[in-house]
C-alpha cells in the first residue's frame, strides 16, 4: 500500500470534483509478465531449502526457522532473469490518473484507491493507494459538522428595522434571507439542506449565516 496527501479546497470539498493524481509506484514488469524469467526459462526450487523459503533448526527439544539466505525466503532462484526487471519481476514507472472526490468529503478523511499501491512480487496483487484529504482554509465561509457557516455585515437600521436581502453561497448561487425586525449581532439564520452532503447519513447539513454590524 501506498500513501499520498490530496489538499481540495473548501469549494471543491462542498460540490465534489475530479482530481489528476500523480504517483511513482511498482508495476508489473511487462517483458516476462511478473515471473522476473527471459522468455523460455523458469524459476528453479532452492536447493538449501527445498523450495520452502525456511530452513529449519533443531536444538535440545526445540526447532525453529529461519527466512533461507540462499533465495532470501522466496523458495526459489532465478537462473536467467529477465532484461527489464533484472529478475525482481516489476519496475517503477509513473502513473497520472483522475479520480473522483464527493461531495461532502472533510478534512482529515482518507480514500482507498484500489490497485493503485504497488505491485505485489513475482505475480503477487497489487495493494492500495491511500488519499488523506486535506481541506484548505477559505476566507467566506468553514465548516461546522455539516453545515456550511458564513458571517452577514449588517448595518444597525437593518438590525433594528429588519430588511430582506439576497446572499451568495460558495457554489454561486443566491438565496433570498429576512432579517426580522430587533435581530441581534451574532444571531444564527439557518438554510436548510444548502450545507455539505452528508456521505455516510445521507441529506445535506444546513447553511448557516451569522449577522455581523458594521
Amino acid at each position: 500500500d501506498l500513501a499520498q496527501d490530496l489538499e481540495i479546497t473548501l469549494k471543491e470539498s462542498y460540490l465534489g470534483c475530479k482530481k489528476d493524481i500523480l504517483i511513482y509506484h511498482y508495476v508489473k514488469c511487462e517483458t516476462c509478465g511478473g515471473s522476473g524469467c527471459k522468455a523460455g526459462t523458469s524459476p528453479q526450487a532452492c536447493s538449501k531449502c527445498q523450495g520452502s523459503g525456511n530452513v529449519y533448526y533443531k536444538q535440545g527439544f526445540f526447532s525453529y526457522s529461519v527466512p533461507c539466505s540462499a533465495c532470501q525466503g522466496q523458495g526459489f532462484k532465478i537462473p536467467s532473469p529477465c532484461s527489464t526487471c533484472k529478475g525482481q519481476s516489476r519496475v517503477q514507472k509513473r502513473e497520472k490518473f483522475t479520480i473522483s472526490i464527493p461531495a461532502g468529503i472533510y478534512n482529515g478523511a482518507e480514500l482507498r484507491v484500489v490497485g493503485k499501491g504497488d505491485a505485489g512480487s513475482f505475480g503477487g496483487a497489487c495493494g492500495a493507494l491511500y488519499l488523506a484529504i486535506e481541506v484548505a482554509d477559505y476566507t467566506k465561509f468553514y465548516r461546522r459538522d455539516d453545515d456550511l457557516v458564513s458571517t452577514l455585515n449588517l448595518t444597525y437600521p437593518q438590525l433594528v428595522l429588519g430588511c430582506q436581502l439576497e446572499v451568495e453561497n460558495i457554489d454561486g448561487t443566491r438565496e433570498s434571507i429576512k432579517i426580522p425586525r430587533g435581530c441581534q449581532v451574532g444571531e444564527e439564520i439557518k438554510i436548510s439542506g444548502k450545507g455539505f452532503a452528508r456521505i455516510q447519513r445521507g441529506g445535506r447539513g444546513d447553511w448557516v449565516i451569522i449577522t455581523h454590524c458594521h
